[in-house]
């Protein structure tokens, strides 16, 4: 980048050019305290430029900030991302995913299990291996997606879930279990 015009009179330690290396680049971003402690140099990103049709680049922390800014209260992230085709240019917005080791537990099931009696409480059934039988149990269903349900309370991951003809069913009915 060229800092000054032809016939420009400069005073010594005024730069005239500035260089930029830009075949690997660095996004920056900033960190709240509540979740600094979940990164660590080396993990995984995805940076989506909305200038360039919300491009997607991969790379990884190279950098963590020691300090928090004292205005924002917020560490810096360094992601450094190849520059394929040097599309990316310095001072480009961006929106920055880093991906944790934070784990969570959800147990989700398709919501046509999912059976109402004229209580409306919620209920599914299960099949039973050893005795050949359907199981009533109720479920305290959470949060839906798509066609998924998040199961809260009444289930575990080892239960078998009826998900095909559970409205003709009753507790304890006989049931003949065919596997994919």
């Amino acid at each position: 980048m060229k800092a000054i015009e032809i016939g420009q009179t400069i005073s010594p330690g005024i730069p005239v050019f500035t260089v930029v290396k830009n075949d690997i680049i660095y996004a920056c971003s900033s960190i709240p305290e509540s979740e600094i402690g979940l990164l660590k140099i080396g993990q995984k990103a995805m940076v989506k430029v909305p200038a360039l049709d919300d491009g997607k680049f991969y790379g990884r922390v190279k950098f963590l900030s020691a300090v928090a800014d004292p205005k924002t209260r917020t560490y810096i992230a360094k992601i450094l991302l190849d520059n394929p085709g040097f599309i990316l240019r310095p001072g480009m917005t961006a929106n920055v995913s880093i991906e944790t080791e934070k784990k969570i537990d959800l147990l989700t099931i398709p919501s046509r299990a999912i059976v109402r009696d004229f209580d409306n409480l919620t209920y599914v059934f299960l099949a039973d291996k050893k005795s050949l039988k359907a199981l009533r149990k109720r479920v305290f269903p959470g949060s839906a997606h798509k066609n998924q349900i998040r199961i809260k309370r009444g289930l575990v991951p080892e239960d078998i879930l009826i998900i095909a003809g559970q409205h003709k069913l009753t507790d304890g009915c006989d049931i003949t279990i065919i596997e994919n």
